[in-house]
């Protein structure tokens, strides 16, 4: 048994089938449209709901200090403070992914399809995706912790500092949301953008007989890696952790790209978001 498992771990990092097609169907200039307007109506998504509140809080109204200020300044705001975090996110990613989603449905497909967020390849297993899912985490806190050895540098989080003087509900509902975060964030970073950047690439690729097919198809497929990545660190607006973030980004992509669902990558991050909520939690009950 353990033998064929090796075997089969092995055959996955080294002679890996490439399960993921790359069918993305707009051109490289159609797709950057597309996901920069998807950028935009996450930028209106989150920009409705902040208005509303600066609209209609006494609290912003009565006081001189500046609405954040005040928040992040008295602890009594901290559940007002988590609820009107997961409202921004939810509305911000909710109207990025209604604007992608009606627009691939132009084209006869489904967001479903076109991401391959699906368990075809797995024989109906969900225990060989849980497996997949969990092997793509450790590749990745791996990757991580030989990071911060070889350059170790503190990553500065306000979100996190924010999170460690809270409690209770206001925890438990930013906790939540961090922890549900991956779904979205697997789907625009490396369902759409990484599908379409490694769609496009592919275009470009010779004839299969080529002898300089599989390095060019490598090659482009790095790229497509490297640059959803990219796009998926800078989002997090911490260019402290910037190489961890790539690195991260990078892993979830190629197991995407290698089992053919985005289900892997997600379970993959849903992972390490728990367990860094979860230090958070014991960090805060040794204090």
């Amino acid at each position: 048994m353990f033998i064929r498992l090796f075997t089969r771990v092995r055959s996955f990092i080294f002679s890996p089938v490439l399960r993921l097609p790359a069918d993305f169907p707009f051109s490289p200039t159609v797709s950057g449209k597309l996901y920069f307007k998807s950028l935009a109506c996450y930028a209106v998504g989150t920009l409705i709901p902040l208005g509303l509140f600066v609209a209609l809080s006494e609290y912003a109204i009565n006081f001189n200090l500046s609405l954040a200020e005040s928040m992040f300044a008295d602890k009594n705001l901290y559940p007002l403070l988590a609820v009107f975090s997961a409202i921004t996110f939810l509305s911000g990613f909710g109207a990025q992914l209604i604007y992608v989603r009606k627009y691939i449905h132009k084209t006869g497909r489904t967001l479903r399809d076109v991401i391959s967020l699906n368990l075809k390849h797995f024989d109906g297993s969900v225990l060989k995706l849980v497996g997949l899912g969990i092997f793509t985490f450790f590749v990745a806190a791996a990757l991580q912790q030989g990071i911060g050895a070889v350059w170790p540098f503190q990553i500065k989080d306000p979100t996190a500092e924010i999170m460690n003087k809270m409690h209770g509900f206001s925890f438990g509902l930013m906790a939540l949301l961090a922890i549900t975060a991956p779904i979205f964030e697997e789907i625009i970073f490396r369902g759409f953008l990484f599908g379409s950047l490694r769609s496009s690439l592919h275009k470009r690729l010779p004839a299969p007989d080529s002898p300089d097919y599989a390095t060019r198809l490598f090659r482009y497929d790095m790229l497509a890696c490297f640059g959803s990545a990219l796009m998926f660190g800078l989002m997090h607006m911490n260019l402290a952790g910037l190489p961890l973030y790539v690195v991260t980004g990078m892993v979830f992509a190629e197991a995407y790209r290698r089992t053919g669902s985005l289900y892997v990558p997600i379970i993959g991050h849903f992972i390490n978001n728990a367990l860094i909520m979860l230090v958070m939690v014991v960090t805060a009950s040794n204090v």
